[in-house]
């Protein structure tokens, strides 16, 4: 079978670049980057893992005969279903690309040669590890085999899991993620079978999509009981002893009216043409918990005015406290997340427009209450008339900021791909094993050089190129030269045999790349002409290995190949692989985040300075709300979490959320006529603290359904809401007023208007 293997496969370009450039770096791939050849068509893969059930050696000959059957099976005898007919992949698919045809070579020719007496004693085949010498080709193992153990330095003793990676190309009018779709159902369905006894796992760009879009399929279901938990608690909170100047159905309205602002402004970006993502599943839950916090004020104001006043006194008063008030959260919530749409990272932008455009008005259906209170109806039975019936001290703060300050201190950029979907996901065993033996052992890098030499005008630009390789190779996380496909290596040795001068440079190629254990390395060169009308290769891709333990190292590796790449500009070389949008992202994170809270603080100074006229309480007001950002990020470290675009959104949304507290507090002190500072607090809080306190306890229950949601991303939305509430509290009840109390007790006292 190896014979046969090797005289089919051979002349087709077996090579240790070609294959583990197609099979190599997928630890989260996306779409593969086509070489510059003739087929420059999109390709998609599907990767399978398999491992022994009881977790152990998987190297045994029993297992090999399985695997290279399995594999035999999938890529010959498995058919797919496209377009409702069932077709053979192998003959009408795969054979219509070579990559394809190429997947799970090296690790065939392994399985095969390892338990080979004859091809074990032939000096042309060496099986060590991390390179298996096979004739003229170098196979990188690290692609196909995890877990190994080693007898000595390099012969192989066992290994726990072996990696099998198919590329599927477009077929007809079918683009490759279509294909791979079909291929995924029907791999999965040879998998459970019998021809497969190990514990196996798939991953390809569309499952992922899929299982990160179940973080919506779980989370909506829970709004209905966010509503009902909602509408309960705001019912009962404004109930009183009186049946008259309780106000029910307006909490009911409230309420309603938020849900109104929410679908309204869903369906306004939808038709601007604004996509879903899933972050955007946990705006319902916010833009709810954010609305009907100014309802508590509203009514909070209403009820501070005096009923012996006409309905329309009252409503202006209740509007002259609470209207402002509402304005500067409104405001305030709305730019900071404006200045989150502004965001490089998709996730961000999208998200902050979702919740930016979550307006709601109440003050009409507060105008009807009023004429009912006036009229003296019953507050539910509305056609019916009946009879009308806190300080702490501050070293907890200093403790609250230390702890928040060592919180923020732990936060380290982080983009964790098993966080993204939700926990039943088969995706999450995958990427466990992405997470603690793929990225650990060995991921191949490609660098495309997008402006070749021409070597024969320039012979010195070769010392260049192995100049810019080998720095490359030299990176504290580099596998080393032995990791390395480059064509030119190879031909440098095969030129050494021939006399031609530099100018038959390429003629020289031509002769090498016709040799059958050579021309694999057509796929990665592409052919222009000169000036002369002559041929060179003007662009080319090679291949090196390198191994990671996290994230931050994979993006730590990237800004490093790209400084050096970057010190060979004429080359234009591109440093590529899969997950460099996620390295990218990371990049990005700490200066998205810190960028949008200055901006957003400076905004929120500036509108309240619109609405406070009294610099000292504008001050305090501004430092509370820097404080409660800075606990919200450093509690969430604290708590587990990581520096992620989940978790930029949830701090961005944390200052539209504290606003509620600060604010509300800060202003009514502004506003109040009393001139002694014990009464000042003592009628702010009196008038303030328990909309506050409704305020701070809805937003709970919007968010507390969603701890239920077995989801990271979602609890952690959760989680900062908590923290959010906590602290706005804790600021809003606590710090503010103290702090007011004892540095700005001088506050000038505000003047009420008269009303007519």
């Amino acid at each position: 079978m190896l014979c046969r293997m090797i005289l089919r496969i051979m002349p087709k370009s077996i090579s240790s670049n070609r294959l583990q450039m197609e099979s190599g770096n997928v630890a989260l791939a996306g779409h593969s980057v086509p070489v510059q050849s003739g087929q420059n068509h999109r390709r998609s893969f599907v990767s399978i893992t398999l491992e022994a059930p009881d977790g152990g050696n998987i190297l045994t000959k029993k297992n090999g005969d399985i695997l290279k059957k399995l594999n035999h099976y999938i890529l010959e005898q498995m058919e797919v279903e496209i377009d409702g007919e069932k077709i053979n992949f192998g003959k009408e698919i795969c054979s219509k690309s070579k990559p394809c045809e190429l997947s799970n070579t090296i690790a065939m020719l392994f399985l095969d040669a390892f338990w080979s007496e004859k091809l074990r004693t032939d000096p042309r085949i060496q099986i060590e590890y991390p390179t298996m010498q096979f004739f003229e080709n170098r196979l990188f193992l690290p692609t196909h085999f995890y877990g190994v153990k080693l007898a000595n330095k390099t012969d192989i003793e066992s290994f726990t899991m072996i990696h099998f990676i198919y590329q599927v190309p477009a077929y007809k009018h079918h683009v490759s993620e279509e294909v791979s779709a079909a291929f995924e159902k029907s791999v999965r369905k040879v998998l459970e079978s019998d021809r497969c006894p190990f514990r196996h796992s798939i991953f390809s760009l569309s499952i992922l999509k899929d299982e990160m879009g179940k973080n919506a399929t779980y989370t909506v279901p829970f709004i209905s009981l966010t509503v009902l938990l909602l509408l309960s608690f705001t019912v009962g909170s404004c109930m009183t002893a009186d049946w008259v100047t309780s106000k029910p159905i307006e909490a009911m309205i409230g309420v309603f009216v938020s849900s109104l602002a929410i679908a309204s402004s869903a369906g306004l970006l939808f038709a601007m043409g604004i996509p879903f993502i899933n972050q955007v599943t946990v705006m319902p839950f916010i833009a709810l918990a954010i609305g009907v916090d100014d309802v508590y004020v509203m009514l909070g104001a209403w009820q501070d005015t005096s009923r012996l006043l006409p309905p329309h006194k009252r409503m202006a008063l209740s509007l002259e406290e609470a209207g402002s008030a509402i304005s500067v959260t409104s405001l305030t919530s709305v730019l900071s997340f404006g200045i989150g749409t502004f965001s490089s990272t998709p996730a961000i932008s999208i998200f902050c427009k979702f919740v930016a455009v979550a307006l709601t008005f109440f003050s009409a259906v507060m105008v009807l209450g009023a004429r009912r209170e006036a009229a003296g109806y019953h507050c539910i039975l509305v056609w019916k008339k009946c009879d009308a019936e806190t300080i702490a001290k501050l070293l907890t703060y200093v403790c609250y900021i230390l702890a928040a300050f060592y919180g923020c201190s732990l936060l380290e950029p982080n983009l964790t791909p098993s966080r993204l979907v939700v926990e039943d996901s088969p995706l999450v065993h995958y990427l466990h094993l992405a997470e603690n033996k793929i990225w650990a052992e060995g991921l191949i890098g490609r660098v495309y050089v997008n402006n070749a030499p021409d070597f024969t005008k320039h012979p010195k630009e070769i010392e260049r190129i192995s100049q810019m390789v080998k720095e490359l190779e030299s990176t504290p996380y580099s596998m080393g030269p032995n990791s390395t496909s480059l064509w030119l290596n190879d031909f440098n040795k095969y030129r050494q045999f021939f006399s031609e001068g530099d100018d038959k440079f390429y003629h020289t190629l031509k002769s090498f790349l016709e040799i059958s254990f050579n021309n694999h390395w057509e796929t990665d060169l592409q052919w222009s002409t000169n000036s002369e009308n002559n041929s060179y290769v003007s662009r080319f891709v090679f291949t090196t290995a390198f191994k990671i333990a996290s994230w931050n190292m994979r993006t730590e590796l990237l800004l490093k190949w790209r400084n050096i790449t970057d010190n060979y500009p004429e080359f234009e070389a591109l440093v590529f692989d899969e997950n460099n949008f996620y390295s990218d992202q990371m990049l990005e994170l700490q200066a998205t985040t810190l960028q949008s809270l200055g901006t957003a603080i400076l905004t929120l100074i500036t509108v309240c300075i619109l609405f406070v006229a009294e610099s000292s309480i504008v001050f305090w007001v501004v430092f509370t709300l820097i404080s409660m950002d800075i606990g919200t990020a450093g509690f969430l470290s604290l708590w587990g979490a990581d520096l992620d675009p989940t978790t930029v959104v949830n701090i961005l949304m944390s200052i539209g959320q504290c606003i509620d507290f600060a604010t509300h507090i800060g202003y009514r002190i502004y506003r109040s006529p009393c001139a002694d500072p014990d009464e000042r607090i003592a009628d702010s809080l009196g008038a303030i603290g328990w909309p506050v306190l409704q305020a701070g306890t809805s937003t709970l229950l919007a968010i507390i359904v969603m701890v239920l949601v077995p989801s990271n991303a979602v609890r952690m939305f959760a989680r900062t809401s908590v923290l959010v509430v906590a602290t706005g509290l804790f600021h809003g009840l606590l710090v503010l007023p103290i702090i007011v109390r004892s540095f700005a007790s001088h506050a000038q006292v505000h003047q009420p208007h008269n009303i007519d």
